[in-house]
Formats: C-alpha cells, sequence, structure tokens
C-alpha cells in the first residue's frame, strides 16, 4: 500500500501539472466561446448540443467503463497492466467502429429523432469522434495512473489550441455547424496521435477474453453509472430539444457550458489527481477521508467565491463571455454559477468517492434517483418561460447535492459537521464580498464599470480570508510554496 508521504507528494507533483495544463486550457476556452457566440447564431449551438449528445452516448459503449479499471485497479505488475491496457484498447476500438457503423447507416433517422431533422450528413461526420477517441483514452489513462500529467500538457495545450486556429477562421467562412464538427474531429485526431507518441505502452495484437471477464465483472457498474452519468447531463437536450425551440434550446446549452468553462479552470486541475489520490488509498479509510476533506477544504476556498460572483454579475459574465445578443440568458447563467460550488464541492466529489471505492453501483443509484425527479421537473417546465424552465432546473441541481450529501453521510460515514467546518470560512467571506458587491453595484450602472468592480470583490473576499486562520494558513501555503519554487529557479537560472 502505498505510504501517505510518498502520495502526498506525487499528488503536489501531479497537481503542479494538472494546474498549469488547465490554467492554459481554460485561459483559451472561454475566450474561444467568446468568439465563437459573436459569430455563431444560438440555434447553431442547440443543433451542435443534440449532435454532441448522441456522440457522447455512443462513447460510454465504446468506452465501457474500462478507463476507471485502468487508474482504479490494484495490478500486481507493469506487465499485468500493460495486458489490461491491450485488451481494454482494442475492445474499446473495435465497439467504437461498430458503433460508428450504426450512426453512419441510420444516421438521417437519429437526428430526426433528437430534434435535429436535416442534420444527418453533420451527424455522420462528427461520429467520427468516437473511433478517434478510443484510440487514445487508454494511454490517457496510464498517465493519470502514474500521476504522470507532466507529459499530457503538450497533448493537452495542442488540443486546446486547434479551435483558436482551426475553428473560429471556419466559423468565420461557414456561420454553420460544420465549423465546430469539423475542429472537434481535429481536436481528437491530435489527441490520438500525440498520447500514442507520448505514451511509453503502444498497442500490441494481444488478447486474452480471461482479462476481459474481470475487467468487465468490475466495469459493468461502472458503464451503467456513466450511462446514468450521461443521462442526467443529457436527458434534458433530449427532452427539451423536442419540447422547445433551437433558439432556446441554445441559450440553455451554451449558459451551462459557459459556466462550466469559469469553473472547470479548479475541477479539471483538481479532479483528475483527487480521483487518483483516493484510488491509491482506498484501503485506508482514515487516511481515505482525510484526502478527501483536504481537496474539498483547498477548493472551496476559490469555488465558493467563484459561485457567488458568478450569480452577482451574472449580466457582466454573459455579456463578456456571449455578447450583448445573449443576455436573456443571464438569469440561467447566474443560477447555475451559484449552486456550482455546491455541486462540485459534495456531488461531483461524492462520486469520486463511489469511483474510487470500487463502487460505481453506488453512483448509478444516486443518478437513477436524480433522473427520477429531473424528468417530471423538465416536462413541467418545458411548457411555462425560458426563465421557469430555469428555475426548476436549478432546484433539480439542489436535489442532486442532497441526495449525494445523504449517501456520503450513510454509506461512507462522512461527516455533514465536518464538511461543514472545511467550507463555512470562505462561505462567510463570500458573503461579505456579496454584501460588498451589492451596494457597489447600486452606484454602478455601465456593464464595463461593474466589470473593473469585480477586482475590487476579489480584494475583499481575500481581505476577509485573513480574518480566518484556516484559510488563511491555506493561502500563505500556496503564497510560501509559489515563492520557493520562483526563487529556485531563479536560483538555478543564475548558476
Amino acid at each position: 500500500m502505498i505510504e501517505e508521504k510518498e502520495l502526498a507528494k506525487k499528488v503536489s507533483n501531479a497537481t503542479k501539472w494538472s494546474v498549469i495544463t488547465n490554467v492554459v486550457r481554460k485561459l483559451i476556452a472561454p475566450i474561444t466561446n467568446m468568439i465563437l457566440a459573436r459569430l455563431l447564431l444560438p440555434e447553431v449551438f442547440g443543433v451542435v448540443a443534440t449532435i454532441n449528445m448522441v456522440i457522447s452516448f455512443a462513447e460510454i459503449f465504446s468506452d465501457a467503463g474500462f478507463q476507471k479499471y485502468i487508474v482504479q485497479h490494484e495490478f500486481d505488475s507493469e506487465e499485468e497492466l500493460y495486458k489490461s491496457a491491450n485488451v481494454a484498447f482494442w475492445t474499446n476500438f473495435i465497439i467504437s467502429l461498430f458503433l460508428w457503423l450504426i450512426i453512419a447507416v441510420f444516421n438521417n433517422s437519429i437526428a430526426i429523432l433528437v430534434g435535429s431533422s436535416g442534420y444527418g450528413n453533420q451527424m455522420l461526420v462528427a461520429a467520427l469522434s468516437i473511433p478517434l477517441m478510443a484510440f487514445s483514452s487508454i494511454q490517457q489513462s496510464i498517465f493519470k495512473r502514474k500521476f504522470n500529467f507532466k507529459d499530457m500538457f503538450m497533448p493537452r495545450l495542442i488540443n486546446c489550441l486547434i479551435p483558436l486556429i482551426i475553428t473560429i477562421p471556419l466559423a468565420y467562412i461557414t456561420r454553420n455547424s460544420w465549423s465546430l464538427i469539423i475542429g472537434t474531429l481535429i481536436s481528437n485526431l491530435s489527441d490520438a496521435i500525440l498520447f500514442t507518441i507520448k505514451s511509453d505502452w503502444k498497442p500490441k495484437f494481444y488478447y486474452d477474453f480471461k482479462c476481459l471477464k474481470e475487467m468487465f465483472s468490475f466495469s459493468i457498474w461502472t458503464l451503467l453509472e456513466q450511462l446514468s452519468i450521461w443521462m442526467t447531463i443529457n436527458i434534458d437536450i433530449f427532452i427539451l430539444g423536442r419540447l422547445i425551440s433551437s433558439h432556446e434550446l441554445g441559450l440553455y446549452k451554451t449558459s451551462i457550458t459557459t459556466v462550466n468553462q469559469i469553473t472547470t479552470l479548479i475541477t479539471t486541475t483538481i479532479i483528475p489527481v483527487f480521483f487518483s489520490a483516493l484510488s491509491r488509498c482506498q484501503n485506508n479509510d482514515q487516511m481515505f477521508k482525510n484526502t478527501f476533506y483536504a481537496f474539498q477544504n483547498k477548493c472551496s476556498i476559490l469555488l465558493i467565491p467563484m459561485s457567488f460572483g458568478i450569480f452577482l454579475y451574472r449580466d457582466v459574465v454573459t455579456w463578456v463571455f456571449l455578447g450583448s445578443n445573449w443576455m436573456e440568458a443571464s438569469l440561467f447563467i447566474g443560477l447555475i454559477g451559484l449552486i456550482q460550488a455546491c455541486t462540485i464541492l459534495i456531488a461531483n466529489f461524492a462520486s469520486e468517492v463511489y469511483r474510487a471505492k470500487g463502487n460505481p453501483q453506488v453512483s448509478f443509484g444516486v443518478q437513477v434517483i436524480y433522473i427520477l425527479f429531473l424528468i417530471p421537473i423538465l416536462l413541467i417546465g418545458s411548457k411555462f418561460s425560458f426563465n421557469v424552465l430555469c428555475i426548476l432546473r436549478f432546484a433539480c441541481m439542489v436535489i442532486f447535492v442532497i441526495i449525494n450529501l445523504i449517501v456520503l453521510k450513510v454509506k461512507y460515514t462522512f461527516k455533514i459537521k465536518d464538511m461543514i467546518k472545511n467550507m463555512y470560512e470562505p462561505f462567510i467571506a463570500s458573503l461579505i464580498m456579496v454584501i460588498f458587491g451589492v451596494v457597489i453595484r447600486m452606484f454602478v450602472k455601465s456593464l464595463i464599470l461593474r466589470f473593473m468592480t469585480i477586482i475590487l470583490c476579489i480584494v475583499v473576499y481575500f481581505s476577509s480570508c485573513m480574518f480566518f486562520k484556516n484559510t488563511r494558513e491555506v493561502l500563505m501555503s500556496f503564497y510560501d510554496s509559489a515563492k520557493s519554487k520562483i526563487l529556485h529557479k531563479w536560483k538555478k537560472s543564475n548558476i
């Protein structure tokens, strides 16, 4: 079993490279989205949302849950790991080709089914992403398992630059959905090539049905879990795509995407390392909980004020990221932002607990319960105005957080008191920031000037954090660590 100090060292190094990678990616993604939102109409984003829903559904089956198996399972040797990787790779790739063939044959019928009649050709071309993603998924799993986020940096950097150099020029020329589809295909092709080149493990013609059976016995629940997660993420697109206009669907989906792009600057940095860290200490219950609380505490310092800030400045966020033509989406952007911290710190973190403990069936059960609430609420909401639909969708997310909180307490004996203790200091500091923001907004009416007051709110928040011992110590540890690394590099460069 891995020692706690050794794990902490690996986590620290992995987090550093994950941070570097994702800061670059998440700075570029919003810029790309800001430009595309001004070049393409909401209707285009609505159509692409339905196409991506189908592609992501197929990708669940092409992966078959093997990625999580590679990261989470305890192998006796590297040879055993690589044998399992070969079995997973060829299984994924063959299934992905079969799924693409099905979409190729029935592309027009599928397009009609999801509410995008006339877009069968786009569906056919976009589906090429399925085998491309299957080709690199196992390599990425091995990188994550070994905390080797350093070697993942360059492929991911190139991947996030492709929308800037490919998708945006195509959008300017075509002004239609083809620009987004072709950009995504080239990004996935880049991953397939670069991750294969960087990986120590390369696919070999090896197959073992006994190994497949063992992997599938674990992955069947992961597969069902991923299917249920897909439903919670996409069932609204499937239902609403048939009940509301493409314009409103574009507003709805792009609002969620926009908020996710802001908050995933933190989550995509932390979650891969978080899952790997939990997986390595899954058999040590106290160490497992300590790891969970440590990640939750540190993430809350940034996520909670970010959530409050998105809601407070929802009009500014909409104007900056999407433009004036999207202002009717500002309420939904604010509501999604407001609940985002709780969703990540409780619900998303809980999902990683279920997987790391080898209990994907628990996650599956949680998703099913949530879907039972979600479907009727969406059907009811679609009969009213767009704003009413958005408020009801916000209520669904609150329900999702509560369900996961109950499961963490009942099945895994996490204490709600300890989680509140983890987050109450950033929460109070954020409330102080919000009060300041509300007051200052009363005197500032221009969107441009309001944008500038965000800096003042950030200063107020971090100043408030200094009054809380635990939060102050965490922030100072971040500062000392960054200072130490900068001085070390400066001394090294001057030797």
